[in-house]
């Protein structure tokens, strides 16, 4: 934002210089515009600040509430009872977080397309198609009372901070008015937050789409590893034949889609170490969290004191009351990808004649009787903001789930669903027909059959009711208790207690628990080499107190290089051997060489090595995938945490002398000589970039991290224009203190660590943490983006007891 007012403000005073200096009347007038266009938009920033001062009653509350901040803006909410506490948290979420809660609701529900019109149609279609708005509708009618009210009292909230009319400036430029939030709302975010921590869709596309490319042989010896077997047919799909591959439609567009920046929570690490490992005597915990790098974030730190003396501490989930990860005055807890659950996409024979080949399926149709609406029936004028779509039909939003017709043959008859998709900038709604197999939602159609989900977060569940129960729980069996409804595959907690109890819970059917563990560490995350080696870290002592602890959530070392860099660089020298003409080094080479060989495997913004070797190793994997897969599906096959694992197990398979289909150890195209022609080339990229001395390279002009605007969202023009960055980041996507990499690029961070905490189960207010880039969710609020600079240095700042000023009071309606 400061970015945007300071390239104004230089092209005002160039414009201004020019017009004093020639006198011309035009460029004067010109000059005189630009000022009052940046006083303008300065003062409409100011005017959109919510306040947060003063008194307001409403009538939902049943008694006071006080708001207070404290010195880096973190809010302080007290209530004396749970209802007004969760109404006065959906209006605090409001006030600093509504434009990424109506983002987050229209992601779930697939009205994307409404506010940013056609480039977002297609991943639109794909949400309507994974149904998790239907999911939230059906939740909501088996939702119990408590949590419905509970639920209620935060849409509440929230629509008392709409009503107030100071809605963020997103909304303005988008030319949109927010629809009342709804408690169905939060069961979507609560939907689209299992479907995001869950194994990504794109992973398992991705996968298909290398079969059906490479070829089931080649995907099944890139693929294969300790869950997957050796045969052709793990390397297609659980569901799919490798006799199948060449069949599968073209995935391409549909691994792109699922391969959008998570809304959510992408990943993270979470761990606990028992009072026998601590100085105390009591459990320390600490979690991490990943999300894509957003200004503001879609986490929002947050104390809430309730009744009978609950205090909570943590972050929330902008849309979801309580608290995602943090601590109670009994336990601290915090989650992370489990690894597990993930999606199996499976092959079902087509009818002869229908769609895919046979009978049409049954048409559920779930609008009125007209099945393509007229313009006149999908406009909304709005005197404000002129004709925009406003609040989708019920077909759009919550369509019902279709029924399943049984054959003669006891079989399931494939059925569908239609509806409309309103798209901004068209005067008709565009229609969309989602087709169900037998095992879920069809998501393409090839000559083999119909690519059909089966995913089990594509289930009724209670996600939201789980996280509302861990919040009010008081022990480690309330506790289980509570995530048992959150019966998902994917999802693993971390559990430590003041009463001396560590556990890992992982989500299902059936929880699976670790409690107390003899070696007194438990740990979930992902990757697993990852979560390796924060065992290996919290092992290595029995006197950790949360001072020695701190430094473990942003640990740079690469795991990957750790494994991996020894033998390659022996690759590299059996690379010059088998050359055709003796071959040897140059100088520059020699001494980017001498520079990894003395790695000690860190990766700091300084790092020249870790530069060097993070390059060569993407470099490498260009070089290996990318003629057999094609540009696009290695950029897509680079970005997955699948593909990465993938790529690392065939690489050490190979050097361990492993015969595969993509690799051997002999030839021009063999591992040694490819290993040789990418690091001369990452050498000559560097030295063309950062200069002829390796010494002087570094790590942070290659991997740097933006926040991108939500203003960006709003209006893609400003994209990089109010974008927070980019700042050098040190890390990579195998160190703890991790980041994901974009397609195509591994110098660009697609996702970040972007919240990290501890806590000392000794006393309260023995917690610290950090979100970035800030509390804040205005532009002009000073804790906007005050975190950034000590984010990225991985201080953590510690937990103030008090709870802040009263600066805002809520009451009720006078008696």
């Amino acid at each position: 934002m400061l970015r945007l007012f300071a390239y104004a403000g230089a092209l005002q005073i160039l414009v201004l210089a020019l017009a004093l200096a020639t006198r011309a009347a035009a460029l004067i007038a010109l000059a005189l515009l630009l000022g009052l266009a940046i006083v303008a938009a300065f003062a409409f920033l100011q005017l959109s600040r919510p306040r947060k001062r003063g008194t307001i009653r409403l009538t939902a509350l049943g008694g006071p509430v006080s708001l207070g901040h404290d010195e880096h803006g973190t809010p302080h909410v007290t209530a004396e009872n749970w209802h007004d506490l969760f109404l006065a948290q959906g209006y605090l979420a409001a006030r600093e977080r509504l434009w990424q809660m109506e983002v987050a609701r229209r992601t779930a529900a697939g009205r994307l397309a409404e506010i940013r019109g056609e480039a977002l149609l297609e991943r639109d279609r794909l949400m309507r198609t994974l149904g998790l708005q239907r999911l939230a509708e059906r939740a909501l009618a088996d939702c119990p009372a408590d949590v419905r009210a509970c639920l209620e009292a935060y849409a509440d909230g929230v629509n008392a901070f709409i009503a107030e009319g100071h809605l963020p400036p997103e909304f303005a430029l988008a030319r949109i008015v927010p629809d009342p939030w709804r408690a169905v709302d939060s069961l979507a975010v609560a939907k689209l937050l299992a479907f995001e921590l869950t194994l990504p869709l794109a992973d398992e596309l991705v996968r298909l789409q290398v079969a059906r490319v490479a070829g089931p042989a080649a995907a099944a010896a890139l693929f294969a590893g300790p869950d997957r077997g050796a045969s052709q047919d793990a390397g297609v799909g659980a569901g799919i034949g490798a006799a199948d591959a060449s069949g599968l439609p073209e995935l391409a567009d549909l691994c792109e889609l699922a391969a959008h920046a998570p809304q959510t929570i992408a990943g993270g690490l979470a761990w606990a170490v028992s009072g026998e490992r601590t100085a105390s005597g009591f459990p320390i915990a600490g979690c991490a969290l990943e999300t894509a790098p957003r200004a503001p974030s879609p986490l929002h730190p947050l104390v809430l004191s309730g009744p009978e003396g609950a205090r909570l501490e943590g972050v929330a989930l902008a849309g979801l009351p309580g608290l995602l990860a943090g601590r109670s005055r009994h336990f601290a807890w915090g989650f992370a990808p489990a690894g597990s659950g993930a999606a199996v996409l499976a092959l079902e024979p087509a009818d002869p004649q229908g769609v895919a080949g046979g009978t049409p399926p049954t048409a559920v149709q779930t609008s009125g009787s007209s099945m393509v609406p007229t313009a006149a029936q999908v406009s909304t004028a709005s005197p404000v903001h002129g004709s925009v779509a406003q609040s989708a039909p019920a077909v759009c939003a919550g369509a019902a789930e279709p029924s399943t017709a049984e054959t003669s043959a006891g079989t399931p008859e494939p059925q569908r669903l239609e509806m409309f998709i309103r798209v901004r900038g068209q005067g008709l709604p565009v229609p969309h027909t989602i087709e169900f197999g037998a095992a879920g939602p069809v998501l393409a159609a090839g000559p083999s059959g119909r690519l059909v989900l089966q995913s089990p977060v594509l289930q009724p569940a209670a996600e939201a009711a789980a996280l509302l129960g861990i919040n009010r729980a008081r022990s480690y069996a309330e506790f289980r208790a509570a995530l048992a409804g959150w019966t998902a595959p994917g999802l693993a907690a971390v559990y430590a207690g003041i009463d001396g109890t560590i556990a890992r819970i992982e989500t299902g059917p059936e929880l699976r628990e670790v409690v107390n563990p003899p070696d007194g560490v438990v740990v979930a995350g992902q990757p697993a080499g990852v979560a390796d080696r924060a065992r290996g870290w919290l092992e290595a002592r029995s006197d950790w107190d949360a001072e020695r602890l701190a430094p473990l959530s942003v640990d740079t070392v690469s795991v990957q290089a750790a494994t991996l860099l020894q033998p390659m660089l022996q690759a590299l020298q059996e690379g010059l051997r088998q050359g055709v003409y003796a071959e040897s080094l140059s100088q520059l080479e020699k001494q980017a060489l001498l520079l990894l060989s003395d790695w000690d495997r860190d990766e700091p913004v300084g790092s020249g090595a870790a530069c060097l070797w993070e390059r060569w190793y993407f470099a490498l994997l260009e070089d290996v995938f990318r003629p057999r897969m094609g540009l696009t599906l290695f950029n897509q096959f680079a970005a997955t945490r699948t593909g990465l694992e993938a790529a690392e197990r065939l690489l050490l398979r190979t050097l361990s002398g492993e015969e595969n289909p993509w690799l051997s150890l002999e030839g021009e195209l063999g591992l040694p000589r490819l290993a040789l022609q990418a690091f001369r080339r990452t050498v000559a990229y560097l030295a063309a970039r950062q200069g002829r001395r390796p010494e002087s390279w570094s790590w942070g002009r290659e991997h740097q991290v933006r926040f991108r605007h939500s203003l960006g969202q709003a209006v893609p023009a400003l994209r990089h224009l109010a974008d927070l960055g980019p700042f050098p980041l040190s890390g990579g996507p195998s160190s703890i203190n991790r980041s994901g990499p974009a397609p195509a690029d591994p110098g660009v961070v697609r996702t970040a660590t972007t919240y990290r905490r501890i806590d000392d189960l000794s006393g309260l207010g023995a917690s610290a943490a950090i979100l970035a880039p800030g509390a804040a969710g205005h532009p002009l609020d000073p804790s906007f983006a005050d975190r950034i600079v000590p984010w990225l240095r991985g201080e953590l700042t510690r937990a103030q007891a008090g709870s802040g000023s009263a600066e805002f009071r809520m009451l009720p309606p006078p008696a």
